[in-house]
């Protein structure tokens, strides 16, 4: 068996992931009309999207459309199971346009997350969410049912979550991330959110 380390998963796997989600979209129709593309405009100074870990290898948005910028793993905002195993990650912003085909993976999941659930023998289930940090952006996230969206993209989003959960360092984020929702989906500013 060839063993890899952790935030090195093979180039093929993120190909492939990119290429299921290449024409696909949340909805049959164009989402952006319906918010104004609101997942494209920058939010604040200092929201971009996150590659994951070993994407950077692969993606080909480095033009004068994106900046990037590497800022260390730290301790906020980051799964603990990083600190000292992956120094930084690549931070990338855009101009509110792209090529549709140079998006990271994270804009071609948006507003999906995963959602993992124990399975038995230690091992764990993926499957798809809508993602809770997205209802702050996205009307699909904030008043939309994970059954509204194209079956197809919901099936694309499965595939390409569960390839990246083949890294033990890309599982224990989607863990991290998973535990940390459950854990504010009783706080008060999270209710909020809720339709």
């Amino acid at each position: 068996m060839n063993r890899r380390r952790p935030g090195e998963l093979p180039k093929s796997y993120f190909r492939l992931a990119y290429s299921l989600l290449e024409n696909i979209t949340p909805l049959p129709s164009d989402c952006g009309e319906l918010c104004g593309k609101a997942c494209c405009r920058v939010a604040e100074d200092g929201a971009g999207m996150l590659l994951f870990p070993g994407e950077e290898r692969v993606f080909r948005g480095y033009q004068e459309w994106v900046t990037r910028e590497c800022p260390p793993v730290t301790g906020e905002g980051f799964c603990p199971d990083w600190l000292g195993r992956i120094d930084a990650v690549t931070l990338v912003r855009c101009s509110g346009e792209c090529p549709r085909e140079a998006r990271p993976l994270a804009c071609r999941l948006f507003p999906l997350a995963p959602r993992v659930t124990p399975a038995l023998g230690g091992k764990h289930r993926i499957g798809v969410m809508l993602n809770p940090d997205a209802a702050i952006l996205c009307p699909l996230a904030r008043y939309g049912r994970l059954q509204q969206l194209d079956p197809r993209f919901r099936a694309a989003c499965r595939h390409v979550f569960r390839l990246l959960a083949d890294d033990p360092l890309i599982l224990a984020d989607f863990r991290w991330r998973n535990a940390r929702w459950r854990e504010e989906s009783g706080e008060a500013w999270r209710r909020l959110l809720d339709p």
